[in-house]
């Protein structure tokens, strides 16, 4: 309390923490901070889950790895044993796959096969279409409008009901006819 800048804040945002420190009897109450992130955890856990089950994303990432992997062993199968390699293990090849999924230079791995290069031109393929529905997707989740409708939302609604009502009693009083009121 004597290093913070406002005493009386610090005290009452800080309750459970001095309890702590001046009653030996309560340190295991320190137990509750780690509860309390755990429960952060799970929440943001939660959060990621729904962000990426948003708009088939979690389809479109298992496409993506099950094609790094597969690429990657095809990749070894066709380059291995031609002249000119320069991937000669499963690692050599799984950094290619990863590097060519994501456009980024694989250094001085490349393949010098037909069927290599052709493996490369789809995992650039998927490569490409993965971030970009996951840019897509991430964009749209956070501009999706989460909120409750605003007040002033809820008073048109409700003003918008009244009209409505006034509408049907003058044609019910006869006042005007449907045809009239259309135009």
């Amino acid at each position: 309390m004597v290093l913070a800048s406002n005493r009386r804040d610090f005290f009452l945002h800080h309750l459970l923490d001095l309890v702590i420190i001046v009653v030996p009897v309560f340190r295991p109450l320190r137990l509750l901070r780690v509860l309390r992130s755990i429960t952060v955890l799970a929440r943001s856990a939660s959060r990621l889950r729904h962000a990426l089950s948003h708009h088939g994303v979690h389809y479109m990432l298992l496409l993506a790895i099950v094609s790094l992997f597969s690429g990657a062993g095809l990749e070894l199968y066709f380059e291995r044993h031609s002249s000119g390699a320069t991937m000669h293990s499963y690692g050599d090849v799984l950094w290619w796959a990863l590097a060519t999924m994501t456009t980024s230079s694989g250094g001085n791995f490349y393949p010098v096969t037909a069927a290599g290069r052709g493996i490369a031109l789809v995992l650039v393929l998927v490569g490409l279409s993965t971030f970009g529905l996951m840019t897509a997707s991430i964009a749209s989740f956070f501009v999706e409008e989460r909120a409750e409708p605003t007040d002033e939302l809820t008073a048109l609604r409700s003003e918008i009901a009244e009209v409505k009502v006034l509408v049907r009693e003058l044609v019910d009083q006869g006042h005007y006819s449907k045809d009239q009121l259309a135009r």
